[in-house]
């Protein structure tokens, strides 16, 4: 959802960041799946905890979703010289899109982007420095929308830099850090180069 757009909320049709104080993303952006379980009218109490203090719904949380195992399989294929089209059509059927023909490394990057975002985990981060890609991608600042209200609501959106550009080195950043507990507990492990 963007700034504009409608949604159904506790069966009340809202206009999405009209307040922008109320939106806690900072490029203003949500997915609308995340919303669904707040929809009907009386969400709180069948798909919403009636606690209001706890904001969970009725969405699963997943350990493993099948449509990671699937794009990892067509990863696999792909990156083998494979055709990798049967899962990762799977997962763009399932997702009501067209199916791809001789999917290509840039078509199975973009899947698991799309496919991904905004998911708990770090899947992006991982991918994109399994791909060698995140040196390029964290160089470019991220952008999203600020709001502007006028009398009658959003008057405009702004596309603004929300996050700047960062540096990501190869050398350094392709491992986490040790936790120093870890460390301290051991008499031959040694911390990650660079941190």
């Amino acid at each position: 959802l963007a700034p504009g757009e409608t949604v159904q909320f506790v069966g009340n049709e809202i206009v999405w960041a009209v307040n922008p104080a109320s939106v806690s993303s900072p490029s203003a952006l949500t997915f609308r799946k995340y919303l669904a379980p707040f929809a009907p009218a009386d969400a709180v109490g069948t798909t919403v905890n009636p606690n209001s203090d706890n904001g969970t719904t009725d969405l699963n949380i997943p350990l493993v979703r099948y449509s990671d195992v699937l794009l990892m399989k067509a990863e696999a294929l792909i990156w083998t010289g494979q055709n990798g089209d049967g899962p990762l059509n799977q997962v763009r059927v399932r997702a009501g899109l067209a199916p791809k023909t001789n999917a290509t490394k840039a078509d199975l990057k973009n899947e698991r982007r799309c496919e991904f975002a905004l998911e708990f985990g770090v899947f992006r981060h991982l991918d994109l420095v399994r791909w060698g890609d995140a040196q390029s991608v964290y160089a470019q600042p991220l952008h999203g929308y600020k709001v502007n209200l006028g009398g009658s609501g959003i008057e405009s959106l702004e596309v603004i830099e929300v996050w700047p550009a960062r540096n990501f080195n190869p050398s350094i950043h392709h491992v986490f850090p040790i936790p120093a507990r870890e460390i301290a507990k051991s008499t031959n492990l040694k911390q990650n180069l660079g941190y």
